[in-house]
């Protein structure tokens, strides 16, 4: 039991079965940087009475974000940096095969200094971006290899949202404070939305018809018309508003906000503040960066990187309801359906 839990000090997974070779379920992926582990947990936590590790590998390099593709056999982690803050800045990303557990590619992205988020636009392909150099990189998944780089015009572009549907990418920039639209088949960028200082969590609605992005500097967060192109509402989001999720059936709107320990909730039709989910329990300085959730909404996964915890929150109930000790430096947090 002592050796099981040292291992899983890494990360959290939700990992689905394998069949015959064949992902039958939802997964979930957390990276810990400090050791360059993935780690992977049982499904259906919330019916379990425990957060039970199930696999565990060492991925070669310290992840930042996760993305899975739409198939979930591949998941894509970047190294935006090491170090505890990022101090040193890194070049890579890890191709993790997750059929066979195992690292698939490590690609190099040369002059392409600190990449950060990812989406996936096929089962193979994903967009990347490269924040230092202000492009965003479209990468084969299965050659392991950069097959397109689309510049932005915009330094620090570092969070990437994708509707598939609309054939639109859109990245945040840090920070000029804004938001670029790329028609992705053109590999072109199409317009440029001024949000507010510390522009960076950025999320698109389930029917493409909203983004939300959290202005952590301006402690706002733009409510963008992705038709129309243009900022229709700025909420309030006192402390520091981080990450952006929608809940999969578009309910809700789920912020990460880890100067004051919380997750904020909001209904996204009304666009009023839905309550707080306070992390203190999880231990003295939550700092809760990392978001995901489940499939059928009802389970949100918290990266509790002060603390070095992942947080399980039942949505129904509005309250953490499992946690699992983790670290070194919990970090990116990716789930499929």
């Amino acid at each position: 039991m002592e050796q099981h839990t040292r291992i899983v000090a890494s990360a959290l997974v939700s990992l689905a079965t394998l069949v015959g070779g064949v992902l039958a379920g939802p997964l979930v992926l957390v990276s810990s940087r400090g050791d360059n582990m993935l780690t992977a947990l049982e499904a259906e936590v919330l019916e379990a009475e425990a957060l039970e590790v199930e696999w565990t590998l060492d991925a070669e390099l310290g992840m930042h974000e996760i993305a899975f593709s739409p198939d979930g056999t591949l998941a894509i982690g970047s190294a935006y940096g090491s170090g505890h803050m990022h101090e040193k800045e890194d070049n890579r990303l890890a191709v993790i095969d997750v059929v066979q557990r195992r690292v698939k590619h490590v690609i190099g992205l040369g002059e392409h200094v600190r990449p950060n988020d990812i989406a996936f636009v096929s089962d193979d392909r994903a967009l990347v971006t490269a924040e230092k150099t202000g492009f965003l990189l479209e990468v084969d998944a299965l050659k392991g290899e950069v097959v397109r780089e689309i510049e932005l015009g915009k330094p620090a572009g570092h969070m990437l949202a994708v509707h598939a549907e609309s054939g639109r990418a859109y990245v945040s920039h840090v920070m000029p404070g804004s938001v670029s639209v790329v028609d992705i088949e053109r590999g072109e960028v199409i317009g440029s939305i001024d949000t507010g200082p510390g522009c960076e969590g950025i999320a698109v609605s389930p029917d493409g018809r909203f983004m939300w992005a959290a202005n952590h500097g301006a402690q706002t967060i733009s409510v963008i018309d992705a038709r129309a192109l243009r900022v229709v509402d700025t909420l309030a989001c006192p402390g520091f508003p981080f990450r952006v999720r929608f809940t999969p059936d578009g309910e809700k709107v789920v912020v990460s906000n880890p100067s004051v320990a919380a997750i904020e909730l909001f209904d996204a039709e009304t666009r009023e503040h839905g309550g707080r989910i306070g992390l203190f329990t999880v231990g003295p300085n939550p700092m809760p960066t990392s978001i995901a959730l489940t499939d059928d909404s009802e389970q949100l996964l918290v990266v509790c990187a002060g603390a070095e915890v992942v947080a399980l929150v039942d949505m129904d109930k509005g309250r953490v309801v499992r946690t699992l000790r983790v670290g070194p430096t919990p970090d990116g947090l990716g789930v499929t359906g």
